[in-house]
This record gives structure tokens, sequence and C-alpha cells, in this order.
């Protein structure tokens, strides 16, 4: 191969990375979902919750009517509303209940949320709460 090659070859490969690197937004570079842990709502939020069934989160002002607003500057600290929705689940159930997602391969992702059913009867509140690319789409 001649010096010339591999400097032709060397410039369409910096040219395709450029590319590449721009093309990439923020967005895109998030994951699709990031569990959000160590936060806790108001006690409003088990009047409004319904098993199965996430509240969606747009915004600040959405998330100041169920959080104390100590907890609403920590969510603000792992959540930006420019690029990600805040899903919300909470319900009453058995202590075993247990909350699962998986993650489709496509583009964008799919997400589908299952809820297990324990099998004790003994009722305990369940709080799950994920942080969503706008992206991604949800089952």
């Amino acid at each position: 191969m001649s010096y010339k090659m591999i400097s032709i070859l060397t410039m369409v490969f910096a040219a395709v990375v450029s590319y590449a690197e721009t093309s990439t937004t923020a967005e895109e570079m998030l994951p699709p979902i990031q569990d959000i842990t160590d936060i806790k709502p108001n006690e409003q939020i088990w009047k409004v919750a319904k098993r199965g069934v996430p509240l969606t989160l747009n915004s600040k002002s959405a998330v100041d009517k169920y959080f104390a607003e100590a907890q609403v500057k920590l969510l603000l600290k792992k959540v930006d509303f420019q690029k990600q929705t805040l899903l919300l689940f909470a319900w009453r159930g058995s202590g075993q209940d247990k909350m699962t997602y998986t993650i489709a391969e496509s583009f964008p992702e799919q997400i589908t949320f299952k809820i297990l059913p324990g099998r004790t009867r003994d009722l305990r509140p369940h709080l799950n709460l994920y942080a969503i690319r706008k992206n991604v789409k949800i089952k």
C-alpha cells in the first residue's frame, strides 16, 4: 500500500468518525431507562396511583404536585426533563410483589413493564421511579 493510499484512507476514516460524533445527540447517549432510588413522594401519590398504570411526569411543575421540595431538588439532579420523562409506579399489594421490565432491541428502544404478584397476604406499599429517555416507547 502506498503512502498516498494510506493518507486517503486516514482522511476518510477521520471524516466518518467526525460525522458519527456530530450525528449522535446527547439524548441518544442517555440510557433508555434509569432506576431512580432514594426519593420518596408525598402521601397524595397513593390516592392517585393505580396498580400497573404509571404516572407520567414531564416537568418540574408536574413533579412538585407529588414530592416535597427537598425531594424535588434531589430528583432534578438525577432527571433532565428536556431529555427524559419520569414514570412513577405506586401501588399497595403483597410484600412479595415485584416489578420487572424488558428492553426490546430496536431503535428507539421499547420498554415493557410487568408486575409479578406476590403470594403473601400482607399489604405493603410499592414505589418504582424510572427516568425514561423521551424517544423510548412504553408498552
